[in-house]
């Protein structure tokens, strides 16, 4: 109610007209309430504004058919290992020579709030918007859908997502994005801490004479800016997962999982796969949600299968993340943050010549920091006085009040 500037002071001028007995009454109660009030908002908890995207890269604008670097305007670095001089291996964007895999049916509509339109409200809405449900019942899937459904285009047909295409496994490449973050050490977001980092995804079944379909997630973390140009296994990888998607190869006894390779690292071996044959399958389209957990230093994923209506799968529960692991000293090293993000191809086949990986479709990446306010937050914030000055706003006003007994008085 008192975030209205506009309530108190109509209250306390309309007194003046008050025989002076009444006006003073008013205002020594003025001060009582002044101080309750003040009482109060000093006992009010800290406003914390979370969820800032920092990205949300749908590749839309992206240029099919041409490298990663020179397709994909926010992607930072594309790293290529030349095994081969002529490798066909590419990492591009859909819509030229490679039609893209996604329909867009998948997601439950825009209209947050209900209100029977889609607006900035459904983004916005203090209870029912995105930016309040998001990590409950909405996830960035939903962020896209009211992104598209607010342009009045559908996310499907022409869509164009990026592509990881690597027939023969003997190249490794990786998309890397890290601008997102500042460079100076100094700044308290140099890292991100508590937040998420999301993206759909679609993997092809492998072809029968191949290995596997592989996609590689790795997030880390670099202290010198200027070394930020990949996630690799020499001190700077966090989380280091990948999908590897076996079912209907030359190993289809291994079937389909999510593979981590950081914990349980020893010299003779390392890695815990993951199965969940509801929703680590391929030719479907899936959502991926890290959830990054600073305060209790561990991580989880959520697989959400958008071409059903059944809620998101959880297949990593609660795995430690605040540390590195180096794989040139086989020793741990502190790690406070995530500010680095690669997606990565496999090179296991070495150009063998079989074609030993299917294609990987990645869509909508979105990356949320839960410790920085939203995009447009702080400047609405200032418009409501902050808890000493209001408290300052309201004694004067139940001051002046008290003193205009003499003037009621005298007339």
């Amino acid at each position: 109610m008192f975030n209205n500037p506009i309530f108190v002071p109509a209250l306390y001028l309309s007194s003046s007209r008050l025989p002076g007995a009444a006006a003073m009454r008013l205002g020594v109660s003025g001060l009582l309430l002044g101080g309750l009030i003040c009482a109060a908002l000093s006992m009010t908890v800290d406003v914390v504004y979370a969820q800032r995207v920092l990205l949300f890269e749908d590749f839309e604008d992206s240029i099919p058919d041409l490298p990663a670097d020179q397709a994909i305007a926010s992607l930072d670095t594309f790293n290529r290992s030349e095994v081969l001089e002529d490798d066909p291996g590419t990492i591009t964007v859909t819509g030229g020579q490679f039609p893209d895999p996604f329909t867009g049916d998948g997601g439950f509509g825009a209209d947050f709030n209900g209100d029977g339109a889609d607006t900035a409200l459904d983004l916005n809405d203090p209870t029912q918007g995105w930016k309040a449900r998001y990590g409950n019942d909405l996830n960035g899937s939903d962020f896209l859908t009211w992104q598209c459904e607010l342009a009045g285009s559908p996310c499907g047909g022409s869509n164009q997502s990026m592509l990881l295409h690597n027939p023969n496994s003997a190249v490794q490449q990786a998309a890397n994005w890290f601008s997102i973050f500042p460079e100076d050490p100094a700044d308290p977001h140099f890292y991100l801490k508590n937040g998420a980092i999301e993206y759909d995804v679609f993997l092809e079944q492998v072809p029968a004479d191949g290995n596997w379909t592989f996609l590689g997630t790795r997030l880390g973390f670099e202290f010198n800016a200027d070394d930020r140009n990949q996630v690799t296994t020499e001190g700077d990888q966090n989380i280091w997962n990948s999908f590897r998607m076996q079912d209907g190869g030359l190993a289809t006894e291994a079937g389909n999982y999510l593979f981590d390779q950081v914990n349980a690292v020893t010299p003779e071996g390392f890695g815990t796969q993951f199965f969940d044959e509801n929703v680590i399958v391929t030719d479907r389209e899936l959502h991926v949600r890290y959830e990054i957990d600073g305060v209790n230093g561990v991580y989880s994923v959520f697989i959400d299968d958008l071409e059903n209506d059944d809620p998101e799968v959880e297949v990593i529960d609660d795995l430690p993340w605040t540390s590195i692991f180096n794989f040139q000293t086989f020793q741990e090293e502190p790690a406070p943050g995530i500010n680095e993000v690669t997606f990565i191809t496999d090179a296991s086949s070495r150009g063998t010549g079989s074609l030993s990986a299917g294609n990987v479709y990645l869509d909508n990446l979105l990356i949320i920091d839960n410790d920085q306010a939203p995009d447009g937050a702080v400047a609405a914030a200032t418009a409501v006085p902050e808890p000493a000055t209001a408290c300052l706003l309201l004694l004067a006003a139940s001051l002046a009040v008290a003193n205009c007994r003499n003037r009621c008085l005298r007339h």
